[in-house]
């Protein structure tokens, strides 16, 4: 019998492609939304939840997939801090009920803050790290906690910038948003390396893998492998270009962080390269500046 697959934040970008890619698959998909009600998850059973109040409605589901979430262009706040704890805290309600099997949560590389390393791993400790990322880090205390308490399963995703087919507010998609706009890009510490970023294709090819044939609980940081330079990412975007395209070059003392995604990589999952990442998301944004 096809496992019951629950995805939460489907009116979102990163919800609905996940949920899309999901519902290709041999599994029953239930696609929850709160405002914007998906229109192209025809093979799933949609479901609309407000996960700020208790969740009074009977779903039944195997897996749960969190995706929905008050995100940095909500407001750094902390009642969006609240908020993100909230939603979490009336998911495991559900979740309790239903003896669900695991729970897979989208937590941000953004709960690290400032750290004052060159590179991270899963075991790097927070900095100051904003409202958001503080939310995201009490989600984890908050499954974690529940998890020893029920049995519950988790794997948690520690997610860098997000890029892929209309998903928007990452450092990509600005710089081409300012392209159009006949804007100067402002770009720092062009000589330090960058991986801070994964595709949600490959995201998603993750998430179903988990569902598969994790055994055991989990938390992964999640990016590209083989950092590049800024420099060079910005090089990929002049050449596909043909009129100039205006940097301002700056300096800044901060250091950029690469992410250490050792563990996802030798536990076998696949992780493509940061150039072949960019290099997707160029064409993507060039062929939807094209139909546009």
């Amino acid at each position: 019998m096809p496992h019951e697959i629950m995805v939460t934040g489907t009116g979102t970008a990163v919800g609905n492609h996940i949920a899309k890619y999901l519902s290709n698959t041999k599994f029953n998909l239930i696609a929850t939304y709160n405002q914007n009600r998906p229109k192209n998850l025809n093979n799933c059973k949609l479901i609309k939840i407000d996960l700020s109040k208790k969740i009074k409605k009977k779903i039944n589901f195997d897996y749960i997939i969190h995706c929905a979430s008050k995100i940095p262009r909500d407001g750094q706040n902390l009642e969006n801090y609240r908020q993100n704890i909230i939603f979490m805290k009336n998911l495991l309600k559900l979740v309790n009920i239903n003896k669900c099997k695991r729970i897979i949560f989208l937590s941000a590389v953004s709960l690290y803050g400032k750290p004052l390393v060159k590179k991270i791993d899963e075991k790097s400790l927070p900095l100051k790290p904003k409202n958001y990322g503080k939310s995201k880090l009490a989600c984890e205390k908050e499954i974690i906690k529940f998890s020893k308490r029920s049995g519950l399963k988790y794997t948690i995703l520690r997610l860098p910038a997000i890029i892929g087919h209309n998903i928007k507010n990452n450092f990509i998609s600005n710089i081409f948003e300012k392209i159009k706009n006949d804007k100067i890009i402002e770009v720092y510490n062009i000589n330090q390396k960058f991986n801070n970023v994964i595709h949600i294709n490959i995201l998603s090819e993750i998430i179903y893998k988990i569902i598969v044939r994790e055994k055991k609980n989990s938390i992964y940081l999640l990016g590209s492998k083989y950092p590049i330079k800024i420099k060079t990412i910005i090089k990929m975007i002049k050449d596909k270009f043909p009129k100039k395209v205006k940097f301002n070059i700056l300096k800044n003392k901060k250091i950029n962080f690469t992410l250490n995604i050792k563990s996802i990589i030798e536990n076998k999952y696949r992780i493509i390269s940061t150039k072949e990442t960019i290099k997707k998301e160029i064409l993507n944004l060039i062929k939807n500046k094209k139909n546009a």
